[in-house]
């Protein structure tokens, strides 16, 4: 599973700064009760991660875990039961969430995509709404 660190912005506004996330595929084949992606991680590699991370995404050093229990990320589907787990750093206001997309639509390896919303926990919810 690659790690990789940017600038996550939260729906509420809040910018957290170079963040750690991963990028693993999912197979859905493999399904595992309860999990939040619907089937076991794969770990991937830099070089195959490459294919469908998003120009647009700056990558930084990244420093500290992100503190929301899932963030805002697309399901790239590269077969009918196997998808690119991609957190999407932009909120949906945005440019730069456009074109992040529009890359992963327009990605010849990709079949769907999907947007999934970000969840908070409940500790950070009130943090985040007064602190934006």
């Amino acid at each position: 599973m690659a790690s990789y660190g940017f600038d996550y912005c939260t729906d509420s506004g809040r910018v957290l700064k170079s963040v750690s996330f991963s990028v693993f595929v999912v197979d859905l084949g493999l399904a595992i009760a309860g999990s939040p992606f619907g089937g076991e991680r794969i770990f991937t590699s830099v070089d195959f991660d490459r294919q469908y991370l998003p120009s647009n995404v700056p990558i930084k050093r990244s420093c500290c875990s992100l503190p929301i229990a899932t963030p805002r990320h697309a399901r790239a589907f590269i077969s009918d039961s196997r998808y690119v787990y991609i957190p999407c750093p932009f909120r949906a206001v945005t440019p730069e969430f456009l074109q992040f997309f529009s890359q992963l639509v327009n990605n010849n390896l990709v079949r769907n995509v999907e947007l999934r919303g970000e969840s908070i926990g409940n500790q950070y919810t009130l943090n985040f709404a007064n602190n934006g």
